[in-house]
C-alpha cells in the first residue's frame, strides 16, 4: 500500500515543501517514518544564522576540554564538555558543521598558544663531569648543547641565560631522567 506524508516541521509546525534535501533530527526512539522530526528549510536557515560564533575560550582541567561560545548575536554558551576531532569540534549543543568547523579553527589557535612554551623535545648527555642537554618548544625556541648543573639549594643553573618556564621543564625532565638511569 503506498501513503503519503505530510511534511511538518517539528520546529515552527509548519507544512513545508523541501527544495534539494530532506533535514531531520535524529530521534532514536522513532519506530516509524512518521514519527520523524523533520526541519523545514527556513528553520534550518534561522539555526545555521544563530550558530555565527564570534569568540570561543576554551579551558581544560582535569583532562576535561570544555569551551565558553560567544555568538554574533550576544548569546553566551557556558562550560561546554566538547572534544576535538579531525577538522571540527564536537559539542553538547546541536551545532551546523560550518559552526563545527570555526570552533576548530579557534581551538587550534588556543592549542598552539598553550602549547607554544611548552617543550616538545628533551635530550639529555652525559659527558665526563658535564651533563648537557639539547631542547625545543613548540613554540620553536631551541636550546643546542647546554651544560646544566644543579648547585648546592638543588636549583638548576644553566650555561646560558634561559626563562624560567624553560627552566623548570628541564629540572622536572632531568629528575625523571635521573630517575631512568639508576641501576
Amino acid at each position: 500500500m503506498i501513503r503519503t506524508l505530510a511534511l511538518i516541521c517539528c520546529d515552527c509546525k509548519q507544512e513545508f515543501t523541501p527544495k534539494d534535501k530532506i533535514y531531520y533530527r535524529d530521534n532514536f526512539l522513532s519506530k516509524d517514518i512518521k514519527d520523524a522530526q523533520l526541519i523545514c528549510d527556513t528553520c534550518i536557515a534561522k539555526w545555521q544564522e544563530k550558530w555565527k560564533i564570534s569568540k570561543a575560550d576554551f579551558q581544560e582541567k582535569d583532562y576535561v576540554l570544555r569551551v565558553t561560545i560567544t555568538l554574533e548575536n550576544g548569546t553566551v554558551l557556558e562550560n561546554l564538555d566538547c572534544t576535538p576531532l579531525e577538522t571540527t569540534v564536537i559539542t553538547e549543543e546541536e551545532m551546523p558543521l560550518g559552526a563545527q568547523e570555526k570552533l576548530y579553527e579557534y581551538y587550534v589557535q588556543w592549542d598552539t598558544a598553550r602549547k607554544e612554551k611548552v617543550l616538545k623535545d628533551c635530550i639529555f648527555e652525559d659527558a665526563f663531569m658535564r651533563t648537557t642537554v639539547t631542547c625545543t618548544t613548540y613554540g620553536g625556541e631551541h636550546y643546542e648543547n647546554m651544560a646544566i648543573r644543579f648547585n648546592m639549594k638543588g636549583e638548576l643553573e644553566t650555561e646560558q641565560e634561559v626563562p624560567d618556564y624553560i627552566r623548570n621543564q628541564i629540572a622536572e625532565a632531568f629528575k625523571l631522567y635521573e630517575a631512568q638511569n639508576i641501576d
